[in-house]
């Protein structure tokens, strides 16, 4: 405390002498007044004194708001009393960089003055501030100090040495490079990498730092002007024509876009990749999060695309790329913020990604990639979900009937994840309570139609008439029918009602099914987009509607459909129907949502619902109930929102008083409300958030996760986290509130359940993503949406392209996806190269088994590749969708077409443990529509596209073009293919804690071992004519051919509609005689054994070669392999491994145990089958 007011007294003092011209004397009386005041005493009274009659004659000082207590060099000074954790504190942020004659003082200053006060120790600024990063700052006019380097042309910058988590500063190259790295050098306003130009024309309020610890460079923002909450920044024109960028396209989600040209980058793009030159090298840009301030990029004419009227952008602008950086709340401002964007660059595109997500972790210490984390328990297990199977009606009895169906069909569930519909909730208002009672009474009224109408199907169908007939004759047929007719009219509008024939159920038979039919709600809209024609529709139902009322919201109804839902956000229209809905038809809109959907529900209590519990059998009983019937059900995770519920928590209900919820109305920013307009008749927004304080956070948490986990289940499934950021108004910004509920909510999990037993959702924000320390597993796309068709596709290509950037981040969930379905195939074959977990929501009755046994073992295992799957290199900067918006650039004509691009199939690449996978997709046809903001279908007959799989698709084969000689290529491929293995350091685990999931880390490390000692190996000499040697056996899932393949072979595979091909390549291995150089001479007979031999010696491979493929009736073969004994030579009593060690012959096979479970996931408890099946 007393350094913290001896630094304000000296601030203050500077300032006010500064302003009068007198700094000379300051400079040689302060270290004694400093010496004596240290002697005192007296020390806080005089500081207090002094820095509150400085502030009062100094009327021209500004005022700041932050959450944080640091230290920024560059932002102004302001004072502000606040407090965290029930403790004030004065929030001073820093000295300087104030605007007009105020003057200001640099780091530099801040640090001589700190050796000041604390004597003659040598103290850094990170004393005061652990997180300081390098910033650069003018030397005009100012003696550079010690441990301080300057670099650069005539706008010379220099940079701080600190001793925080970046460690010294270096040349703004970016170090030296390591690995692939390639070097970034700022040359004046251009930044180069590897002596091509990149971004010129920088603006003068970027600064470049760079470090030692970084290969690549850093942005950050000083501006000489006033703080301010928001900013736009023009970055500076980008010579690449290839990108591929990752935008927010909700507040949930992101997807993929590929702009052609730098100012097409649609807004919110948070991840950039962009091709310097034909080949390589690869840049990759990665807008930061720093303290309160959030970045990212985006192009004028990629706002302008979704805008009513597009301007056309100048030819000068077509490469201009700009950035915007914001807080979310207007009182907090800054003029200075070191960390705003990072540049990375490589040859190697894949481990430039991952490099340049390794160094912002430790940059920015908030997040961990997820090499450095445990591998979630459940990615290799078979999985249910309950969603799309009940959505929000889910019952018990219909969760068990799920289960049954799977393991009766062959393919166990082994984690079970019980979504939305499970807790207490309540809708607000008195007049949403009416509603309820009104809606139930309907439901009531239809479900005696709906059991009349089964009776009829049933078996005793002339008793089931005689009571359908008894029925319709009594007091209720005028209400009977009434219901009957609005269940029809609600079946054409939610797509999830549909039952096949009228009156008909699948499961209809003995008593409990008949209940079970009867768990659908359909009044209830869960899990439908709720359209204008849905709306409309559903209004309609209400048989106490007045005529004229229902007019009214049929009108509504269609102005909405024709003149808002896919209208530009700055449209009258628009902006008339986001006031009406706040100020004129907010009453109506509420009462719709409370009754139909549960989106305004608030969360009542920690505890299950009535449907789940009763006071006879709680919760617990219903968990210990499902692990006794299903042996296989290793896993159960519950679902719950980050706010508590959609609308958040009960303002009433007394289960949450202790959590002192207060409402809350969301204050988007701008670029989220022309991203998603329908967030300004949002239920939360018009009803507002039951928002739980922040000091509450943990205590929220860890009451509904205790009450879980004493219940008995595993984990949770956190859904709704990307809306959080839109309630920063009043928190201290989005980027500082999501920090800390983030954090609240992983600490708990790791309390309860462990923090890999955790899958975040809805959480594309880099808000989100940039905070998870603990947790392992993520969604990486959009909901995959059974009924809507234009989704189907563009699912794959999303959950691809996001994988490239959070696949570093987290084990990507590919989402759960039906077995029984049009684009079934497809999403199987995404799922096994995806390297993701598995796992479906099929309604009870609706499995394709057959499809599903290609993915799951008979005990519910799953053959999972190691990483997340991600577009091969020549599939990174094509649109393999085909789409082309006519607004989609606005450097053309506006509202002039552009023609689809050219067709191209999509090929996701994966590794596993002793070979690749490679499978190749059609997805044209359909697309995510920017302007729309729906999925569109814009091809209705889709053209065949030609896939040509290579060996060079998988990076560790196909040689890199690194500078320089041919020795130097073949070291950095010998390293790319060791990379793309998990190494040693890379599975954490606790050996005490987990014997189990050491072994299993033991044992990986072990298979992997013989290819990495050939990699080393041959790593001197792997050059050009290497790669031409590399003789690999491709096997085709869909087509069964065998092909031997070198560099310059390839498959040709031509893709209809929703085709797909799955292709396992492993590299061929000779096995020779030990006691001769000669290869062995090999009788292969006749037919298919004389072809492959020949097939073989084209290739050049002499004698017996072999290669390890797997199970081939399994869409991911090569992941069936888990252990393989490589025996070269067998003669009479002993046979000699490759290791040279010699063995006893047995009867046994050699290819490794077969009287051994190995494909069980490990660290869980074990619940064996009968049937150990072989790997």
């Amino acid at each position: 405390s007393e350094r913290v007011v001896l630094l304000l007294v000296k601030s203050v003092t500077t300032r006010t002498c500064r302003s009068a011209g007198t700094m000379a004397p300051l400079r040689w009386a302060a270290p004694l007044f400093f010496s004596f005041l240290r002697s005192t005493r007296l020390l806080l009274m005089l500081g207090f004194l002094c820095s509150s009659t400085a502030l009062f004659a100094h009327s021209k000082l500004d005022v700041t708001s932050r959450t944080a207590s640091k230290f920024v060099p560059g932002v102004v000074q302001r004072q502000r009393s606040a407090s965290v954790a029930g403790s004030s504190f004065i929030g001073a942020q820093g000295i300087g960089g104030g605007g007009g004659d105020s003057g200001g003082f640099s780091a530099g200053v801040v640090k001589d003055s700190l050796r000041m006060i604390l004597g003659d120790t040598d103290v850094s600024v990170s004393t005061f501030q652990p997180r300081l990063r390098p910033v650069a700052v003018p030397v005009a006019g100012w003696k550079q100090p010690a441990g301080l380097t300057v670099s650069g042309g005539a706008d010379a910058t220099a940079t701080i040495a600190t001793e925080s988590n970046i460690g010294t500063s270096a040349d703004s190259s970016g170090g030296p490079a390591g690995g692939g790295a390639v070097e970034v050098e700022v040359v004046g306003n251009t930044i180069k990498v590897d002596g091509v130009t990149l971004l010129e024309n920088m603006p003068s309020t970027l600064r470049a730092a760079a470090s030692s610890d970084l290969t690549g460079v850093v942005l950050g923002l000083l501006d000489d002007g006033p703080a301010k909450a928001q900013w736009d920044i023009k970055l500076g024109h980008l010579t690449s024509k290839n990108l591929l960028s990752c935008a927010r396209i909700k507040r949930w989600w992101m997807a993929p876009q590929w702009p052609d040209s730098p100012s097409d980058v649609p807004i919110e793009t948070q991840f950039l990749v962009a091709e310097v030159v034909a080949g390589g090298p690869y840049v990759v840009m990665l807008p930061l999060i720093e303290g309160s301030f959030r970045s990212t990029l985006y192009g004028t004419a990629g706002r302008e695309a979704i805008q009513t009227s597009p301007r056309a952008v100048p030819k000068a602008d077509e490469t201009l790329l700009s950035m915007r950086v914001e807080s979310g709340d207007k009182s907090v401002v800054a003029s200075a913020i070191p960390s705003t964007l990072y540049i990375a660059a490589g040859y190697d595109v894949y481990e430039t990604v991952e490099r340049a997500f390794k160094e912002v972790s430790a940059h920015l210490g908030t997040f961990k990639t997820r090499a450095s984390k445990p591998e979630p328990p459940l990615l290799r297990r078979f999985g249910w979900c309950t969603w799309d199977a009940f959505y929000s009606d889910v019952e018990p009895v219909g969760v068990a009937r799920g289960l049954e169906e799977l393991a009766e069909g062959g393919t166990p569930a082994r984690f079970l994840i019980l979504d939305d519909g499970w807790q207490m909730t309540a809708s607000h208002g008195a007049a949403a309570r009416e509603a309820k009672k009104e809606r139930l009474k309907e439901v009531l009224r239809l479900r005696e139609a709906k059991k009349a109408a089964v009776a009829v199907k049933s078996k005793v169908a002339e008793k089931a008439k005689v009571a359908a007939n008894f029925a319709f004759s009594c007091s209720k047929v005028a209400e009977q029918e009434r219901a009957k007719k609005a269940a029809h009219k609600v079946k054409d509008a939610l797509p999830h009602g549909e039952e096949g024939e009228e009156g008909e159920c699948a499961n209809a038979g003995s008593p409990e099914e008949d209940e079970y039919c009867d768990v659908g709600d359909p009044i209830n809209t869960s899990g439908t987009t709720l359209t204008g024609d849905v709306v409309g529709q559903v209004q309609s139902t209400n048989t106490d509607t007045p005529a004229v009322i229902k007019w009214l919201s049929d009108k509504a109804a269609k102005f909405y459909s024709n003149h808002v839902e896919h209208a530009a956000p700055d449209k009258w229209t628009v902006r008339l129907w986001a006031f009406l809905c706040m100020y004129v038809l907010k009453g109506p809109f509420l009462e719709f949502y409370d009754t139909f959907t549960d989106f305004s529900k608030r969360l009542t209590s920690f505890e299950a619902n009535s449907k789940f519990q009763t006071a006879e059998k709680p919760f617990s009983s219903f968990v210990s109930d499902l692990r006794h019937r299903f042996a296989t059900l290793d896993l159960i995770y519950a679902w719950h929102a980050m706010p508590g519920y959609w609308a958040g928590v009960s303002l009433d209900s007394t289960d949450t008083a202790a959590l002192n919820p207060r409402p809350h109305l969301p204050t988007p920013t701008q670029f989220v409300k022309e991203m998603e307009p329908g967030v300004q008749w949002d239920p939360v927004m018009l009803g507002g958030l039951g928002a739980i304080p922040n000091d509450k956070a943990s205590d929220f948490y860890q009451g509904i996760h205790r009450y879980l986990r004493e219940s008995g289940l595993d984990g949770v499934k956190v859904d709704a986290q990307g809306a959080m950021g839109t309630f920063g108004e009043g928190n201290g910004g989005g980027p500082e509130l999501v920090r800390h509920f983030t954090s609240a909510m992983e600490g708990s999990v790791s309390d309860n359940f462990g923090a890999s037993h955790c899958i975040n959702c809805m959480c594309h924000s880099t808000e989100n993503m940039y905070n998870y320390k603990l947790t392992t597993m993520a969604r990486v796309s959009d909901d995959f949406y059974p009924r809507d068709t234009p989704s189907h596709t563009y699912h794959i290509a999303a959950v691809a392209f996001n994988s490239v950037f959070m696949g570093e981040i987290v084990n990507a969930d590919w989402d759960m996806f039906n077995s029984k379905h049009d684009a079934a195939g497809i999403h199987a074959a995404a799922r096994a190269v995806g390297g993701c977990a598995v796992y479906t929501s099929d309604k009870p009755g609706e499995h394709d088994f057959d499809l599903l046994r290609r993915l799951v073992f008979p005990d519910g295992s799953v053959p999972v590749a190691l990483r997340p799957g991600r577009p091969t290199a020549d599939c990174l900067f094509k649109d393999p969708t085909g789409y082309a918006d006519p607004l989609a650039s606005t450097s053309a004509p506006p509202n002039v077409a552009k023609p689809p691009a050219d067709p191209t199939a999509l090929k996701i690449w994966n590794t596993n443990r002793f070979g690749y996978v490679v499978a190749a997709f059609n997805l044209r046809g359909s697309a995510w529509d920017r302007r729309r903001r729906s999925y569109q279908t814009f091809e209705e007959e889709v053209s065949p596209v030609t896939a040509k799989i290579t060996i060079g698709d998988i990076p560790a084969w196909a040689p890199t073009p690194a500078p320089g000689s041919a020795g130097v290529a073949g070291v950095a491929a010998a390293a790319q293919f060791e990379s793309h293995f998990r190494h040693t350091d890379e599975v954490v685990v606790d050996s005490a804690a987990d014997p189990a999931a050491a072994a299993s880390a033991a044992e990986l490390t072990h298979t992997l071992e013989p290819q990495l000692r050939r990699a080393r190996r041959t790593s001197e000499g792997f050059g050009a004519d290497s790669v031409a040697e590399r003789v690999v056996v491709a096997y085709s899932h869909v087509s069964g051919d065998v092909k031997l393949m070198r560099a310059s072979d390839e498959i040709s595979v031509e893709l209809g509609t929703r085709d797909y091909e799955v292709v396992t390549m492993a590299e061929l291995t000779a096995l020779t005689n030990p006691d001769s150089s000669a290869g062995v001479d090999v009788d292969v007979g006749a037919g298919a054994s004389a072809s492959a031999s020949a097939s073989a010696n084209a290739h050049g491979v002499a004698g017996l070669s072999w290669a390890p493929i797997g199970l081939g009736n399994m869409l991911n073969s090569g992941g069936t392999v888990l252990r393989c004994v490589w025996v070269a030579w067998c003669r009479e009593s002993t046979c000699t491994d490759m290791q040279g060690q010699r063995n006893e012959p047995t009867n046994q096979r050699t290819n490794g145990p077969t009287n051994q479970r190995t494909n069980r996931p490990t660290n869980q408890p074990t619940n064996e089958p009968t049937d150990q099946p072989t790997s």
